[in-house]
């Protein structure tokens, strides 16, 4: 199969990349890559074999099988020239809400000519947990409450926080903001501009995404921006049908390979940097509010939450093949 990967400039395409080197899909996918005219004429060593990174302006996507839109704001030329026909997966929001089926690895099985948009890593690792313990957990109302990285606006938001890190160690005034205000040792409460609804389009994401997951659960996200370049925290709140034993819980989480389980408290984010699980810490029944748990899961934002993510929704694919 031709896959065509889009965005090699990326940020997800240095996990994918890594995951894919010496990865049983290989064997059965010819890799094609295209980038803008700043990251192409380069080659990348994938797999044993020097590929060349080709202008993505040149990119016949009629030969194309797969399609990986791996770069946020793509135009709207290049999205109409990428839907020819080919399976298409958007990693990140450039296809209309209405165009695209969601994609989430462990539940969906992917169809050859569809469109697929990738869930985002907040909601994956929501789901992978849920998943997890839904023997005997029944969500009734669940809240989500995400602190973003740098590395949720991709590789131009890493660079701005150490240019603005930089800039304040050394002194200086950080002029070069890439936000409306400073990402370096500040936390924003609104990195994304907000709707009608006083909510960012990466908040009504993930809600709708777990609309549809959990479609008997009531669900309200929250997010806020913290000066880290990778990692991704979530403190989850679940409000359930029944009281809970941590013990049972943690039993089930142990047996999911996706998830890791944490008694320590010097669990972190750090921890979990180039990593393809979510850790799992601080599960606890709540003792204020009946039938109430509580957790805090941790991940790496592209390693965990769209790189792995995507080759699991691949294999999906190339196997009906």
């Amino acid at each position: 199969m031709k896959l065509f990967f889009v965005g090699v400039s990326s940020l997800v395409a240095d996990q994918f990349f890594e995951l894919y080197e010496d990865h049983p899909l290989a064997s059965e996918i010819e890799l094609s890559l295209w980038d803008d005219e700043n990251g192409a004429g380069r080659s990348l060593m994938i797999n044993g074999h020097s590929t060349l990174v080709r202008p993505v302006e040149q990119a016949p996507f009629t030969e194309a099988s797969i399609v990986i839109l791996a770069q946020p704001d793509v135009s709207a030329d290049l999205l109409e020239r990428a839907s020819s026909g080919a399976t298409l997966i958007d990693l990140y929001s450039n296809l209309s809400p209405e165009s695209f089926q969601l994609a989430v690895a462990g539940r969906d099985c992917l169809e050859s000519g569809e469109w697929y948009q990738l869930a985002e890593p907040v909601l994956v690792a929501v789901y992978k947990f849920c998943h997890a313990i839904e023997a005997k957990v029944e969500p009734l109302r669940m809240h989500i409450a995400a602190t973003l990285p740098a590395s949720v606006h991709d590789r131009k938001g890493a660079e701005a926080l150490a240019r603005e890190t930089a800039a304040l160690l050394n002194g200086r005034e950080a002029t070069e903001q890439f936000l409306d205000a400073t990402l370096a040792f500040n936390a924003l409460a609104q990195p994304f501009v907000l709707d009608d609804n006083e909510e960012s389009g990466l908040e009504r994401r993930i809600a709708d995404g777990a609309d549809e997951l959990f479609e008997d659960a009531e669900v309200t996200v929250s997010t806020v921006q913290v000066p880290m370049f990778h990692g991704t925290s979530v403190m989850l709140m679940l409000e359930t049908q029944a009281d809970q034993a941590v013990p049972e819980l943690v039993a089930l989480i142990d047996r999911d390979n996706a998830l890791r389980f944490s008694h320590s408290p010097n669990a972190s984010t750090q921890s979990m940097i180039g990593q393809t699980e979510c850790l799992v810490s601080r599960l606890r029944v709540d003792a204020r509010v009946d039938q109430t748990i509580q957790t805090t899961l941790m991940f790496d934002e592209n390693r965990f939450g769209r790189a792995s993510a995507l080759l699991e929704l691949l294999g999906t694919l190339v196997t009906k093949h």
